[in-house]
């Protein structure tokens, strides 16, 4: 099967429209799965607020509970647009009805690529923080239960 190549007469990259539609479907169902990882560390956080008994427990968790929210509301919901944007702009190369070339397509597309790279790293090392920060209040909570 021959893969489609732009109608607009701009040379093409080695990489086919279809690549990028399918790499943007894959990072836009990765951006669903760590909205739902997101929602899953807020209840994580909510079940053990209590146990944040030190000021600077307290203070951790509300850096968690920020960072929760800024990748909820922002940084994840903003990413998707930009991906969607950039799966219209695929359609109009296809189509031949683009205005930006496959040149500044391809440009986005490695921008998009950067970014959603971005906020996996970012993501990532926050949830190995977080996951031993729990510890750590679990730990604590285990010391101070125990019988004398």
């Amino acid at each position: 099967m021959k893969k489609q190549q732009p109608t607009s007469g701009a040379a093409f990259p080695p990489v086919s429209v279809y690549d990028f539609h399918r790499d943007n479907h894959h990072w836009l169902s990765q951006l669903r799965h760590w909205a739902g990882e997101e929602a899953f560390f807020q209840k994580l956080l909510d079940q053990n607020a209590l146990l944040a008994l030190s000021e600077e427990d307290k203070i951790r968790l509300e850096q968690f509970q920020n960072h929760i929210l800024y990748y909820q509301g922002e940084v994840l919901q903003a990413l998707s647009h930009d991906i969607r944007q950039h799966e219209k702009s695929l359609k109009l190369l296809i189509s031949g009805k683009a205005i930006a070339g496959s040149e500044f397509v391809s440009r986005q597309h490695a921008y998009l690529a950067e970014e959603v790279q971005g906020v996996r790293l970012q993501i990532m090392q926050k949830k190995r923080e977080l996951f031993g920060f729990i510890k750590k209040l679990s730990a604590g909570f285990r010391q101070t239960a125990k019988p004398k």
